[in-house]
């Protein structure tokens, strides 16, 4: 810590050719507020690596300050040593990170794509501990960036959660360019003595947070908060703000951890999230539609029905698409844990459909697994985790994707019924609800490439970067 109003030392080391050179020194407050300019020190130099004495008046005011020794031939300015951020008066403390994307995990490069950052006891691939990150800034959580490998270059990040006092937070970034062929490197810079970044960093819903989404992303749910029933509670992180709602008479889920952020727990009886009609929930305002969800069911055995919805937008007699979870009671002779998703005719009828199972492969309880449907105008892919689910050449084809005309024509419409999220629908005219755990939510309108649903996968299980101090 430098004292204000005190005169310090300072050495410049010489590595140019003997030269007559002039010094000017200036004080900025932060990056943008020049504080004093000396008048320029002649010094003749007599060699290399040669050693000059400087002195510096530090200001009276206690702030953040950065310090540049300019050199000068006559009067066109040749270099500069620019010294890193000096706090006077208070106490300085912060450090970087380095973060890397694996690229064998990138099956094709990727544009303007959000990855997830995890602080905490454990992050990412080398299981880094970095809480220290969230010690140093304590409450002051807008006091550090996320860069790109030239230290400079910002990238918009979203905080989900900053929990100091444990050391833990949930951040998510938007990377310009992923590559498939080579890691891509990033650096976390913090300072508590750094202003404010709320020009990059932001919680859910601020403009920097809704940056970190792209505009082919029509809803994105984290599910991080604590739901009363209030209008509105469950945030989409993205500019349409398709906010959920509690609903059912058991009220909102209950918030738990999951996934190293939140997640919501569903009693299976009575609660789910309602979310009013948008055309970005249906296939047909561009002719595709993603879907994903991240699902740990607490059981199943749901009972002696065939099998409960997870989410599904419509109500009875005018259902767009549904996701249906099969329990152990089931007298189809479905497999346990098998989750099948249809589109439907809001005429009457199925459309297409596509299931995610295979003999000794499905949803178990207590095991976060992820869900995608890519639905397109003349079918649909399921994948569970990483990569097309090809587990099960059925009904539905091979690789789960199947053709329009299954049995029904499809007569792809947009309906304007709500999504509900835990059940089959938000009025109870088609019973079921689910019993366990939700997280991390996507909708987007196009249909997202395996390399991009890969990442997802990768990011929710935090096995995509690798954090290391520097």
């Amino acid at each position: 810590m430098l004292q204000p109003g005190i005169t310090y030392g300072a050495n410049v080391t010489l590595t140019v050719f003997p030269v007559n050179v002039n010094f000017g020194i200036e004080i900025w407050l932060g990056d943008s507020v020049k504080v004093t300019t000396s008048d320029r020190v002649s010094f003749v130099s007599s060699g290399f690596g040669q050693t000059i004495p400087l002195t510096i008046r530090m200001p009276l005011i206690s702030g953040m300050y950065r310090v540049h020794v300019d050199i000068y031939l006559g009067n066109t300015m040749v270099g500069r040593y620019e010294d890193t951020p000096v706090g006077v008066g208070v106490e300085s403390s912060g450090g970087s990170f380095r973060i890397t994307i694996d690229h064998t995990k990138i099956e094709s490069s990727l544009t303007n794509r959000p990855i997830a950052i995890r602080l905490g006891t454990v992050s990412g691939i080398t299981e880094a501990d970095t809480r220290e990150v969230l010690y140093a800034l304590g409450e002051s959580k807008y006091k550090f960036k996320i860069t790109l490998s030239d230290g400079v270059t910002q990238c918009y990040t979203e905080i989900v959660k900053w929990d100091s006092a444990n050391g833990e937070a949930v951040l998510y970034i938007k990377v310009p360019s992923i590559s498939s062929v080579e890691d891509t490197v990033l650096y976390l810079f913090y300072d508590n003595l750094m202003p404010d970044n709320t020009s990059y960093i932001g919680v859910i819903g601020s403009n920097p947070a809704m940056d970190v989404w792209d505009n082919n992303y029509t809803a994105v749910y984290h599910l991080s908060e604590q739901g009363n029933g209030a209008s509105g509670e469950f945030k989409d992180s993205t500019r349409n703000h398709n906010n959920g709602t509690g609903k059912g008479s058991g009220g909102a889920p209950t918030r738990v951890n999951g996934l190293g952020g939140f997640a919501q727990q569903f009693n299976g009886s009575n609660q789910l999230i309602a979310i009013p009609d948008s055309n970005g929930f249906s296939r047909k305002t561009t002719g595709y539609l993603t879907m994903s969800i991240w699902i740990n069911p607490t059981t199943l055995d749901i009972g002696t029905g065939e099998y409960v919805h997870i989410w599904a937008k419509g109500n009875w007699g005018s259902v767009e698409w549904n996701s249906q979870f099969y329990g152990t009671r089931n007298s189809g002779g479905n497999y346990p844990g098998k989750l099948t998703h249809y589109a439907y005719n809001l005429g009457g009828g199925l459309g297409d459909g596509a299931s995610l199972w295979s003999p000794g492969k499905a949803f178990m309880a207590g095991t976060w697994n992820l869900g995608t449907w890519v639905m397109i105008p003349s079918g649909m892919t399921s994948y569970l985790n990483a990569g097309p689910w090809e587990g099960w050449l059925g009904q539905y084809g091979a690789y789960d994707t199947q053709p329009i005309g299954w049995s029904y024509a499809n007569n792809q419409q947009n309906g304007n019924s709500p999504v509900a999220i835990g059940a089959g629908s938000t009025d109870g005219s088609v019973s079921g609800f689910y019993k366990g755990n939700f997280a991390e939510i996507r909708f987007s309108n196009v249909a997202r490439s395996t390399s991009w649903i890969n990442v997802d996968y990768y990011d929710g299980i935090d096995l995509l970067v690798s954090l290391e101090k520097v």
